[in-house]
């Protein structure tokens, strides 16, 4: 700031009495500021631009730079230089110099009025000159405030932009909060679904044989008591994912003859999808079974052969045939004691075992007390292990058997002479039951018009039933517990078109199991390749999956896994692949997650000859991948044999098929090693 002493007397002066403001002007002349109004202020400007003219390339020192400004600079710049920092900081000095100065000098002393004078005239044209500056520096302020409210102006329109984006960013979290619960809501719907679908599917059967838990059974004994509800019936199961559709009936208070004295226990055959290429009628020979839940050797075992001449064992017409089978399947009076051991948790089990293989009679108990928590495939070997035993002990036995024959044909002749007194007497009953079966039928004719009703409405709901039921088993029949899965994929060339475009790289198969308790795992497919394979090859991988039952599995997952890519056209030249888990490997261990990180083979099958115009592994748009996970360590020459079989023939036949061709392959190996060893022995001998 500018300082000023008023006392004369008792200011000093800053500077030495020889220094003097004295100012040299280094322009041409200088411009007194008067108050003449617009044109003194026009000379002004136009005595400014005639000198701007002549001096624009000239060097020139700044007014005040012998009190330390700037000493040369081009006159072009000076506009910009009084702007400067240091220009105004000597500014403010040389002022405040200079009104010392005045202060110092007393104008009584006419001795150096002379002097005064003509120091004043030079000082004006100084102060002029920094007049000239201070316009210039008031004009560039004027711009500068210019400028200020331009800034301000787009700083208030940027404000209302940033209102409208917090609006709108606002409005969209409202929308994205709200689409969240939707999707939540859907996603838990889509979760129950699941869930259904995994019940059923695990309650589903597909290899002739059916364990059926029935609960409630206290309220559902009551209901066949009153006659609310006689029957009920077990869900459908198969003889093969393409074979015969049945159920089995129960009676839980006894039907006919056996009402109120038996459970009554019947077989019925339903309308299935591929009844028009299986044969009928049916003829295999069915077991029915209702667990002892104390005691597992202590079940009750009953079984039937079907009546070719019965209508029951004929194709089905409707949704489903006439039941039969065993009227008097268990007595009442042991079933409903107290603490019996039939029931328990108000649950009991019964079991239907569709004999295809011819079992001897005596292992039809041995396969009901195997575990069922053991793979079926597992169980059908145990089960061939007991029939080989139980042929070789009839072999031995047949021998005594026809001895003890021969002495039985005797005791049979003097048996028939009795037989044909009893015969008279039962025809003689028979006379009296005709009587009887007219009586019957009168009955039977209006039981049965109050049955038509009855079925016609039955039919109704059980149309409903059936859709509900086909549904179900359409997911059922994709899934797989044997640890083999064919993987159907269809649309090829819309999602090739995908993965190559990036919009959806990979494919997940369908889960699949190696046992009902098992290792749950998928595949996993890029069809424009994965990493350095990427548009060159298929990339196929194996992933496991976290499953229900893993806390009791072994870790970690060590069983070879093969991958198939069916030829649709030569079924010898299927492409076929394999690999075997690294234990060190994270994608092995225990899914700690949903999903373990995938693992597999990235160069699986060129592209060039996968995309190549009517290649072999894509028909109608689809494709067929497997994929076999071997637990038995089959031979490496017996997995195309596997793959060769046809997938249309039950799982348990098919396991027993690639035993015998196992134990070819093995009989031929030992045979190639014994004669390899016999041709080295002559070498030596020779």
């Amino acid at each position: 700031m500018v300082s000023a002493c008023h006392d004369s007397n008792n200011c000093e002066s800053d500077m030495d009495d020889s220094t003097t403001f004295k100012p040299t002007l280094s322009r041409q002349a200088s411009y007194k500021r008067q108050n003449s109004g617009s044109n003194d202020q026009d000379d002004f400007e136009d005595t400014c631009s005639k000198q701007r003219c002549a001096t624009t390339n000239r060097m020139i020192a700044c007014p005040i730079a012998k009190f330390g400004c700037t000493s040369e600079l081009l006159y072009e710049n000076l506009l910009e230089h009084y702007s400067t920092q240091i220009h105004q900081e000597t500014l403010l000095k040389v002022i405040d110099m200079y009104i010392r100065q005045m202060h110092s000098i007393p104008y009584h002393q006419h001795i150096e009025s002379t002097v005064t004078k003509d120091e004043y005239s030079k000082i004006s044209s100084a102060v002029d000159t920094l007049t000239e500056g201070v316009s210039c520096l008031h004009d560039d302020n004027v711009q500068i405030q210019t400028n200020i409210i331009q800034i301000h102006n787009n700083i208030l329109e940027q404000q209302k932009e940033i209102k409208q984006l917090q609006q709108s960013s606002y409005e969209s979290s409202q929308i994205l909060n709200a689409t969240q619960i939707n999707c939540n809501m859907i996603q838990t719907e889509i979760n129950t679904i699941k869930q259904t679908i995994s019940d059923v599917s695990n309650t589903m059967s597909n290899n002739g044989s059916y364990i059926w838990k029935i609960t409630n059974v206290a309220e559902k004994v009551a209901k066949a008591i009153s006659s609310e509800q006689t029957s009920i019936y077990s869900p459908a199961f198969y003889s093969s994912s393409t074979g015969y559709k049945m159920c089995m009936r129960l009676y839980l208070n006894g039907d006919g003859n056996a009402r109120g004295t038996h459970l009554s226990l019947f077989f019925v055959l339903m309308r299935g999808d591929y009844d028009a290429i299986l044969l009928w009628p049916f003829k295999y020979k069915i077991t029915f079974c209702l667990y002892n839940l104390v005691d597992n050797q202590s079940h009750i075992i009953d079984a039937f052969r079907p009546d070719s001449k019965s209508n029951s064992f004929d194709r089905p017409k409707s949704n489903m045939n006439i039941a039969s089978g065993l009227p008097k399947f268990f007595p009442l009076s042991k079933f409903q004691a107290e603490n019996n051991s039939y029931v328990r948790d108000d649950c009991m089990f019964i079991r239907c075992i569709l004999d295809f293989d011819s079992l001897p009679k005596n292992c039809i108990p041995y396969k009901i007390s195997l575990n069922p928590g053991i793979p079926i495939t597992m169980q059908e070997r145990m089960i061939q292990v007991e029939v080989q035993k139980s042929r070789a002990t009839e072999s031995n036995l047949t021998a005594f058997a026809v001895d003890t024959l021969t002495e039985g044909v005797s005791c049979l002749h003097d048996d028939n002479v009795q037989i044909q007194t009893n015969i008279i007497q039962i025809h003689n009953n028979i006379l009296e039951q005709q009587k009887e079966m007219k009586q019957l039928q009168q009955s039977s004719y209006e039981s049965s018009q109050i049955l038509n009703a009855t079925q016609i409405n039955c039919n109704m709901i059980q149309t409903e039933i059936n859709t509900i039921k086909q549904t179900l088993l359409d997911v059922s029949n994709t899934m797989s517990n044997n640890g083999s899965y064919i993987w159907k994929i269809t649309n090829i060339a819309e999602k090739v078109a995908k993965a190559i475009t990036g919009e959806q790289t990979s494919l997940y198969s369908p889960a699949f199991y190696s046992s009902s308790t098992g290792y749950k795992m998928c595949m996993r497919l890029y069809l424009n390749g994965d990493g350095n394979a990427k548009g060159t090859h298929l990339s196929l991988f194996f992933v496991l999956m976290r499953g229900d039952y893993d806390a009791i599995l072994l870790w970690p997952f060590k069983y070879k896994v093969t991958f198939c890519l069916y030829n649709l056209v030569d079924n010898q030249s299927h492409i076929i692949d394999a690999f075997r888990p690294d234990s060190k490997s994270n994608s092995f261990d225990r899914p700690k997650s949903n999903m373990n990180i995938a693992s597999g083979l990235p160069k699986f099958f060129p592209l060039s000859k996968f995309q190549a115009e009517n290649n072999s592994y894509v028909r109608d748009d689809c494709m067929f991948i497997r994929c076999l996970v071997d637990f038995d360590s089959l031979p490496k020459n017996c997995i195309p044999y596997k793959i060769s079989l046809n997938p249309g023939i039950p799982i348990t036949m098919q396991e027993r098929m690639i035993q015998a061709e196992f134990q070819k392959s093995r009989t031929t190996e030992s045979n190639l090693t014994a004669l390899s060893r016999k041709t080295d022995n002559s070498k030596v001998n020779e």
